[in-house]
Formats: structure tokens, sequence, C-alpha cells
């Protein structure tokens, strides 16, 4: 897993489909922890929130490639479910992760602004249950790692 964490961590761009009546795909910032749990921010009135809400069953992806040779590819697919921060400990990971990877955010993106009631903007996590690794440098261009978390 710790090849899974490098991968992610290195990245910056999350694909989320969520369903509720009808599917939908979106793209978001993230971060990660060594645990594989992924966290991002988006406001609650989102289309992707809103279905989160109802159906918190997500599929993820994060996908990377070299444009100069198209052997080397990487990405990490999954299932997993998705849920709004919790506890002050879940909202200071979240709020820590986002600004780690994005800095020019931190001075807007505080704890205290996530927690406003004037703020539709909160952490969000995803408890992966199953990924696909798709690593070509490690694993050649036909294999893959599963897992189940």
């Amino acid at each position: 897993m710790d090849d899974v964490f490098s991968f992610l961590n290195s990245q910056r761009l999350l694909t989320v489909a969520s369903i509720d009546t009808e599917p939908w795909i979106c793209n978001l910032f993230y971060g990660v922890d060594k645990d594989i749990n992924i966290y991002f921010i988006s406001s609650e009135d989102t289309k992707h929130s809103k279905q989160i809400k109802k159906n918190p069953t997500i599929a993820f992806n994060v996908a990377w490639y070299n444009s100069e040779n198209y052997t080397d590819r990487k990405a990490v697919q999954g299932t997993g479910v998705c849920y709004m921060a919790k506890n002050d400990e879940e909202i200071k990971k979240g709020v820590e992760l986002h600004n780690k990877h994005f800095p020019e955010f931190a001075s807007r993106i505080t704890v205290d602004w996530v927690k406003s009631t004037d703020n539709a903007s909160k952490v969000w996590i995803i408890k992966p249950q199953s990924l696909k690794f798709w690593n070509d440098q490690l694993f050649g261009s036909e294999e893959v790692k599963s897992f189940i978390l």
C-alpha cells in the first residue's frame, strides 16, 4: 500500500462519481492520509455533495500518464463510502492536507472557516473499500494490483 499512497500523494486531481436518481461525475482537489483516506473540500450545495448525502457509495479515480511515453501510466480506481467530516480531528486533518498541497488557499480555508455556519463548504472523506492500482513502471502494462480494504 506504500506505492498506492505515494502515487495518490503525488497527484492533486480526483474524479468522483456519485449517484442518486442519475449518475454524476466531478473533479476535485484532494489530499490523502497514510491510511488511504481521501479528503476534499466541497460545498454542500453542489450536485455531488447532495447526491453523496443521499447515497454515500461512490466510485473514484486518480490517473496520470506520460505524454511522451504512453506505456508509462499510473492510476488508482476504487469504490468507497464518502461522508462529511464528523468531528474536529477529521476537519483539521482535511484542512491540513488541502493546504499542504494548495498553500495559496491557506489564508481562506481554515478550520474555523469550514466550521462556520455561514459557509457551505465542508471537509468530505472517502473511506475506500476497494482499489485497483495500475502502474506500468511497477507491474508492466498487463498487470494491476487489487486491494479490498
